[in-house]
């Protein structure tokens, strides 16, 4: 993967990132699941310790077998908002 696009991946959606260098998704992988926060998350969102958060676990597979991006994602509960839309094919 590029410099250029791993720079943007800290301030951009991923996707976006990734269509501004036309890479072509083919694949995305989503696993969201409640725990505790962790001790960065704490400190991020300054909120107590175990206070429940969720967490997304991605995985993106672009055309280019040299380009994916894997990740996680967490939130404190009370401060998230998601959106999914999913195409269907029979």
């Amino acid at each position: 993967m590029s410099d250029g696009i791993v720079e943007e991946l800290s301030n951009r959606y991923i996707i976006d990132a990734l269509r501004r260098h036309k890479v072509n998704v083919r694949d995305i992988s989503l696993i969201i699941d409640a725990a505790p926060a962790s001790h960065e998350a704490c400190q991020v969102f300054s909120i107590p310790t175990a206070y429940p958060t969720l967490r997304r676990l991605y995985s993106l597979k672009a055309n280019s077998p040299t380009t994916s991006v894997i990740g996680v994602v967490e939130s404190p509960f009370d401060r998230l908002a998601c959106s999914a839309s999913f195409e269907a094919t029979y």
